[in-house]
C-alpha cells in the first residue's frame, strides 16, 4: 500500500538534499565553533553560509538585522514571549497581550503563562470569513498593550491574514507585532522589510527542514533578553552548543523553499485544484471551504456533508491517506468553522488537506479515488442506518 501524507501542515519530510547536507556534522564535522583548534574553526565557513542562506530566503540584512537559531517554532515563539515580557511589562509596566482565539498551541500557551505572571490577555474572533478584523484588534487595544501576536498564514484553513493594516497600526501604537510564518514559508514571498514586523518566527519542519530547528528575527533596535542561558554561543543570545548539522539542513531547506516558490504557487496550486474538481464532480454534499479567499496554494479545506470527519479521517488512515482536522479545542478544524458561522454538519465533516512541492498527480489521483470510495460507502451506511431506523419505528 502506497502512503499519501497530505498533512504537511502538520509537519512534513525531510528533502533528501537536507538530508544529505547533514550527514557530515553527525561524523567527522562535529566541533564546536567557539574553539580555536582545527575541528572548531573547520566549521566557521559553513556556519557563515548557512546563516547567509536564512537570512536570504526571508529578505533580511546580513548586517543589521538579528536571527537567532532556535531547537524549534516552539522556542523561537517563546523567546519572543520572554523578550516581550522583560522590555514591555517589567520595563514599562505594560501587560496586555491581545492575539486570536484560534492561533497554535504555542502562542496560546505562551499566552496562558503571561496570565499566570499577572498579565492580561485578550484572545479575540475572527470575522466570519476567516480573517482578521483590523478595526477590533484597534477597539481592543489600551495604553497597556504591549503587543500583539499572530500567524501569518493558518496552517489548517491556508486563510492568509492581511496585515498592513495591523503592521501600521501597531507601528503608531507603540506596540510589538509578532507573526509567526511557518505555513507560509516557500508557499509566498517573504520580506521581512515589508511585513514591518518586530518578531518574525518559523520552524524548519513545515517546509521539508529538520523538525530539530526555527528561526527567531528580531527588529534592529529590540534588546534580546536570552531565553536559554549559556556561554557565548550567537552572540550570547541563546546558549547552547551550536546544533551546525540541523542549521545546515534548514539552510539547505530555505534556499529549496525559495527556488521552488514559483512552482508551489502554479503547480502545487493546480494539483490542489484537479484535487477539489475531482472530488467536486464525483460526490455530492461536499463544500470546498475557502476557496474563495486568499490562501496558500498548497491548502484545501473540504467538508463532507454526508460523513464525520473523525470517522473518514479513520478510514481514509486504513488505506494510506493521511490529512488532519486540527488539534484539540480552539484549534480543531469543526471549531473553527463554528466559530465562523458554519452549520454544524459542514464544520463536522470537515478535513484539512495539505499537499507540498513532493506531492504528485499520482498522488492526488490515488488520493482522490479513495476519498470517493470511502465517502460513499459512509454515506450508503448512513443511508441503510437511517432506513432501518425508521423500519423499526
Amino acid at each position: 500500500m502506497k502512503e499519501i501524507y497530505l498533512d504537511n501542515h502538520t509537519t512534513s519530510s525531510l528533502d533528501p538534499k537536507v538530508v544529505e547536507a547533514m550527514q557530515p556534522y553527525f561524523k567527522a564535522r562535529f566541533g564546536n565553533y567557539l574553539q580555536p583548534h582545527q575541528k572548531g574553526q573547520e566549521l566557521a565557513s559553513d556556519i557563515y553560509s548557512a546563516y547567509e542562506k536564512v537570512y536570504e530566503l526571508i529578505g533580511a540584512d546580513v548586517a543589521d538585522d538579528e536571527l537567532i537559531f532556535t531547537s524549534s517554532c516552539e522556542e523561537a515563539i517563546s523567546t519572543v514571549y520572554h523578550i516581550a515580557h522583560q522590555e514591555c511589562v517589567q520595563k514599562q509596566g505594560k501587560n496586555h497581550f491581545l492575539s486570536l482565539s484560534t492561533e497554535d498551541a504555542p502562542i496560546l500557551m505562551n499566552l496562558k503563562k503571561l496570565e499566570l505572571q499577572g498579565c492580561k490577555t485578550i484572545h479575540l474572533e475572527l470575522g466570519t470569513d476567516g480573517l482578521i478584523s483590523v478595526d477590533k484588534i484597534a477597539e481592543a487595544i489600551t495604553p497597556r498593550t504591549a503587543m500583539v501576536s499572530l500567524t501569518l498564514a493558518h496552517g489548517l484553513t491556508g486563510l492568509i491574514q492581511p496585515i498592513e493594516r495591523l503592521k501600521e497600526l501597531c507601528k503608531l501604537r507603540n506596540i510589538f507585532l509578532h507573526l509567526d510564518i511557518s505555513y507560509a514559508i516557500g508557499k509566498m514571498d517573504i520580506d521581512v522589510q515589508e511585513l514591518g514586523t518586530d518578531f518574525i518566527t518559523f520552524g524548519g519542519d513545515k517546509f521539508h527542514g529538520p523538525k530539530s530547528s526555527g528561526i527567531l528575527y528580531v527588529r534592529p533596535g529590540i534588546a534580546i533578553a536570552p531565553l536559554i542561558c549559556g556561554g557565548l554561543e550567537q552572540k550570547g543570545l541563546r546558549g547552547g552548543i551550536l546544533d551546525v548539522s540541523s542549521l545546515v539542513g534548514l539552510s539547505i531547506a530555505c534556499t529549496l523553499a525559495k527556488e521552488n516558490i514559483s512552482e508551489m504557487g502554479l503547480e502545487v496550486a493546480s494539483l490542489r485544484d484537479t484535487f477539489e474538481n475531482k472530488l467536486n464532480n464525483n460526490l455530492d454534499e461536499i463544500e470546498i471551504i475557502f476557496n474563495q479567499g486568499m490562501r496558500l496554494p498548497n491548502v484545501s479545506v473540504i467538508a463532507f456533508k454526508s460523513s464525520v470527519s473523525d470517522a473518514l479521517l479513520y478510514a481514509l488512515n486504513q488505506k494510506g491517506v493521511y490529512a488532519s482536522f486540527g488539534g484539540v479545542q480552539f484549534q480543531r478544524l469543526s471549531n473553527i468553522l463554528n466559530t465562523l458561522g458554519y452549520a454544524p454538519q459542514v464544520a463536522n465533516g470537515a478535513i484539512s488537506f495539505a499537499l507540498s512541492s513532493q506531492t504528485t498527480l499520482e498522488d492526488i489521483e490515488s488520493a482522490t479515488g479513495i476519498i470517493i470510495e470511502e465517502v460513499k460507502k459512509m454515506r450508503n451506511l448512513n443511508v441503510e442506518g437511517s432506513y432501518g431506523t425508521q423500519r423499526a419505528h
